[in-house]
């Protein structure tokens, strides 16, 4: 398996990605679908099932803090840029298995 972009990780079975994305765009089910499937089979995983969607509001930061999420290191101007753009952190959790595992 490849090494996995910053802002995913395997937890179990599953594939979790932390990204910022708009409400839209986090609420289109065949674009997650399509995003973290691609992840998935380039780094050697099998998808199991759909992906689940779980958004979180952004977080306040005073000017003097940063905060970590999916590789990312936000300050207080980020994440004000980000809210204005009407931006939220999410965690997509997709079932995977390794390519040669049986699919059961």
């Amino acid at each position: 398996m490849r090494e996995l972009p910053p802002q995913c990780q395997l937890d179990g079975a599953d594939l979790v990605f932390l990204e910022v994305g708009s409400a839209d765009v986090l609420a289109n089910e065949e674009g997650i679908y399509e995003h973290t499937c691609f992840v998935a089979c380039t780094h050697g995983l099998r998808p199991m099932g759909r992906p689940t969607v779980k958004t979180y509001p952004l977080p306040e930061l005073t000017e003097d803090q940063a905060a970590l999420w999916g590789g990312r290191t936000m300050t207080a101007d980020d994440v004000a840029a980000w809210r204005e753009q009407g931006l939220l952190l999410a965690v997509l959790r997709l079932p995977v298995r390794p390519m040669g595992a049986p699919a059961a």
